[in-house]
């Protein structure tokens, strides 16, 4: 068989997978990593009990009714409000790589005045670096007294090494 003729058995005027939407592509991904053993991080998802909901794996249209489209090309899908959960309506939204580095089980979440956010996101709001956040609750400071509690201003040498 010559290089190509494989190719001329097939009709192209079809629809095929790279040139449907993207939220096609990704709901496709979906079902696989959820569905195939084959797949290199199944372990991570249909090994770990992460299934997609019955309705969204009979219909890609159900999936982009419930979902929507995706607002651009920095969001993919996330499993959000609970990150351990189901593909399945609730549990799934479109969201930026940042949100979805925020919306994992290795992040320290703190619960400070009724509100709980991931490590990051206090050092965000407080001004405090999270090394600083987690080094005070690694020594035992409580959580208000290590959200609430300025850092010291580092003391500088002069040119003779004492401290100015």
């Amino acid at each position: 068989m010559k290089r190509g003729e494989n190719l001329r058995r097939y009709d192209h005027s079809d629809p095929t997978y790279k040139t449907r939407p993207i939220e096609y592509r990704l709901w496709s991904s979906m079902i696989t990593r959820c569905t195939n053993p084959k797949f290199k991080d199944w372990h991570l998802y249909g090994g770990r009990g992460i299934t997609v909901c019955e309705r969204w794996r009979r219909s890609f249209a159900a999936f982009f009714v419930d979902v929507g489209a995706r607002p651009s090309q920095h969001h993919s899908l996330d499993r959000w409000p609970d990150p351990d959960g189901n593909y399945e309506p609730g549990n799934v939204r479109w969201a930026t790589g940042t949100e979805q580095c925020r919306n994992t089980a290795r992040n320290r979440r703190i619960t400070f005045e009724g509100v709980t956010l991931p490590l990051v996101e206090w050092a965000e709001r407080t001004g405090l670096r999270r090394e600083t956040i987690a080094d005070r609750l690694n020594r035992g400071w409580s959580v208000a007294q290590t959200l609430t509690t300025a850092t010291v201003k580092t003391r500088v040498r002069d040119a003779a090494g004492r401290y100015a």
